[in-house]
């Protein structure tokens, strides 16, 4: 009864997405090395400002990914429930 081919879903990164987070990983590093050897702090607020800025933007990349989720879970529970509730009947109607 079970259906050994099934599709799996994928948690992983889009490609776009690991791009993103590899330059942000880039562009930190190479600013950090910057500002390392020249301090400067309103520079330095200004850096980390852009960078929680870049951080919002992919925590909800990754927020909408889980609503998303959460919405297929949702209504493949809602969908196991309707055939539960026919194969019940079925076996009320034997």
């Amino acid at each position: 009864m079970t259906n050994k081919n099934a599709k799996e879903i994928d948690f992983s990164l889009s490609d776009e997405e690991k791009d993103d987070l590899d330059q942000m990983i880039k562009d930190f590093n190479r600013e950090r090395n910057t500002h390392l050897e020249n301090p400067d702090h309103e520079n330095q607020l200004k850096v980390m400002k852009d960078r929680f800025e870049q951080l919002g933007d992919v925590i909800l990349k990754i927020n909408d990914r889980v609503d998303s989720l959460y919405e297929i879970m949702r209504l493949m529970h809602q969908k196991s429930e309707m055939l539960n509730a026919r194969i019940d009947e079925i076996r009320e109607a034997l």
